[in-house]
């Protein structure tokens, strides 16, 4: 798509990190739960082990996880908005 000049470098890149972050969820979710699915875990201490896997390391755990949250949150609201913005359905 990037080639083709259907969507601008910005959202290249943009779409790029969140596909990344994604992928390397799922890759340390499979070493902290061994699960056959992508699902969060549900527990605080395996949503830590998760995040700390992910290098976010805050000295407060509640903060590594926070900052993990916080970062899957901006990702796929941007994925969301460049997806309605490429099919044509703005939410708003």
């Amino acid at each position: 798509m990037k080639q083709a000049g259907m969507i601008a470098p910005e959202a290249h890149h943009d779409l790029k990190e969140a596909y990344d972050f994604v992928r390397t969820v799922e890759g340390r979710l499979r070493i902290v739960q061994n699960p056959a699915g992508v699902d969060w875990p549900g527990r605080p201490d395996e949503m830590t082990r998760l995040a700390r896997r992910l290098n976010y390391t805050h000295p407060k755990p509640p903060d590594a996880v926070a900052a993990f949250r916080a970062d899957a949150a901006r990702l796929a609201s941007r994925t969301r908005k460049l997806f309605e913005e490429s099919v044509g359905i703005l939410s708003s």
